[in-house]
């Protein structure tokens, strides 16, 4: 008879657990995924602060990968980042879920979103939460360009 397996290991004291991911682990991440042998397929860094230099490090990463669906809710990505990961729409074919809730994204990165999103017929679904006037306007309009999105929350 085998013996029961061991306990879980049990986190640091200290309340040391978790980590959050920042800026520098993004740039991480996007040389990382940027190579060619890298074959992920999603990447959710929800929840960690990333803010808009990691977005746009993400971002610069994306065109060279086969991520699918890239998730970054509430990781303080704002106009700039969002501007970044729409540049990075131009030229990547296999994004398809993008999602973005809960950050402070204005009208100028939902305008720059829209404007790539008129023109890049590969994704699917759009998650930004909360866009106000401007933005929503903007990205109704790309949607009668290109109505290859699915779902745009």
């Amino acid at each position: 008879m085998a013996p029961p397996p061991s306990p879980a290991p049990s986190p640091p004291a200290g309340g040391d657990s978790v980590r959050p991911l920042h800026a520098p682990g993004a740039v991480a991440i996007g040389r990382t995924v940027s190579h060619r042998e890298c074959v992920l397929r999603a990447i959710d860094l929800s929840g960690n602060p990333l803010g808009d230099e990691g977005a746009a490090a993400l971002a610069r990463g994306l065109p060279a990968t086969s991520i699918a669906k890239l998730s970054l809710g509430c990781a303080s990505v704002g106009d700039r980042g969002a501007a970044a990961l729409a540049s990075a729409l131009y030229s990547t074919g296999s994004l398809r879920a993008l999602h973005l809730p809960h950050n402070p994204i204005g009208d100028p990165g939902a305008n720059a979103l829209a404007a790539a999103l008129a023109v890049y017929a590969s994704l699917r679904t759009l998650d930004l939460n909360a866009v106000a006037d401007e933005g929503a306007v903007a990205l109704v309009r790309a949607l009668q360009d290109n109505c290859s999105l699915r779902t745009l929350v």
